[in-house]
């Protein structure tokens, strides 16, 4: 727009010097069609006049060139100008391009980013439940574990059951057999005892229940010598506990 406006002032400005000699040559025109006068005083006047439209064009003339060569500086300006504010224009253009572009990597990058971030954390729940799941499943194995143990326990307790009660059944057949091989020889010596007027014998269960009263008393008598040990020694202790 003001480039516009200044060529318009130049046209302007030439088109009024354009009228101004077009005055100037009209005048000096008029003034040699008109007729001589005899007198000195009407052609000194002419020549006055002649002078003084000359030094009139001459005057608009320079101040035409004047305000032209002015208006032709403020064009060159207002151009340089306006080269300048496009080519800042073109370079905000590209940087904003590139700005929008990296803006526009940065945004997807944050989303994905982001992403991630969710992924991971429900990775890392799943995890924990995984392992809470294995915890449980693993003390339950331990569990079971220790069942089989124990049932592998119980079964040998109960093969070595088996074997003892195998093996005592064999004793008190072997007993038995004995009872058998010994009655009928008791049976005769008894017989042989009183004809001789000796007292009888005592039976073999009378003999084997004061053996096992014999062993009971004993096994009586090591676990109260046992019991009073533990209480002088804990009576040791608790004086030496007390005296320190």
């Amino acid at each position: 727009m003001e480039i516009s406006q200044n060529s318009n002032d130049n046209i302007n400005h030439v088109d009024r010097d354009k009228d101004n000699i077009d005055k100037v040559t009209t005048l000096t025109t008029d003034a040699t069609a008109t007729p001589v006068i005899s007198s000195e005083s009407n052609e000194q006047e002419s020549s006055v006049n002649n002078e003084n439209n000359s030094e009139n064009l001459v005057n608009s003339t320079n101040s035409s060139n004047n305000n032209s060569n002015s208006n032709n500086n403020s064009d060159d300006d207002d151009k340089v100008k306006y080269l300048k504010n496009l080519s800042i224009l073109n370079s905000i253009n590209v940087k904003d391009r590139e700005y929008q572009k990296i803006k526009s990597n940065i945004l997807q990058e944050t989303a994905s980013l982001r992403n991630e971030d969710l992924l991971l954390n429900d990775l890392l729940k799943e995890r924990n439940l995984l392992v809470q799941e294995f915890n449980k499943f693993e003390a339950i194995l331990k569990d079971i574990k220790n069942d089989i143990h124990h049932v592998c326990m119980i079964v040998e307790v109960d093969g070595i059951i088996k074997e003892r009660n195998s093996e005592k059944n064999k004793i008190q057949k072997h007993i038995n057999q004995l009872h058998e091989v010994a009655s009928p020889i008791k049976d005769s010596l008894e017989e042989l005892r009183k004809s001789v007027r000796l007292p009888p014998l005592p039976t073999i269960e009378q003999e084997n229940n004061l053996k096992q009263t014999e062993y009971l008393n004993q096994r009586l008598n090591e676990e109260i010598e046992t019991i009073s040990k533990k209480q002088q020694q804990a009576n040791s202790k608790r004086r030496k506990s007390s005296n320190s």
